[in-house]
């Protein structure tokens, strides 16, 4: 059982990299690529068709582009160290969450009374 707890902890924290890294990486480029969205919009193969599934896509991809633009703009040269706090915290929780699992799976482990094996009758 221990193991089990360790091993999702290690998938949590491979998430939680994962997630950090692309977090990190989304924020640090420069909000003016995500300007670059509105050339590529009117590029798209078959936009024809997505219109006929989501009538409006296009307005909601250019009003997406221009939050995450002024969002990105704001965030801009704190979002490194807010990103390691954040992880630093994320981190310490997983691996604390692991390791008090891992005390009540012991401490209920050594509370329950194992049955001593009976050897089976001997005949004959």
């Amino acid at each position: 059982m221990i193991i089990a707890v360790w091993l999702i902890a290690a998938g949590a924290l491979a998430l939680w990299f994962l997630t950090s890294w692309g977090m990190h990486a989304l924020l640090t480029v420069d909000p003016a690529h995500v300007g670059d969205i509105a050339a590529l919009i009117d590029r798209v193969p078959l936009a024809e068709g997505l219109s006929r599934w989501l009538p409006g896509w296009q307005i909601g991809v250019r009003l997406a582009s221009e939050i995450l633009q002024s969002v990105f703009g704001r965030v801009g040269g704190v979002a490194p160290a807010l990103l390691q706090i954040l992880w630093v915290i994320g981190t310490t929780v997983s691996l604390g969450a692991a390791a008090v699992l891992s005390l009540l799976v012991t401490l209920l482990r050594s509370k329950r009374a194992l049955p001593v094996p009976r050897c089976p009758a001997q005949f004959g």
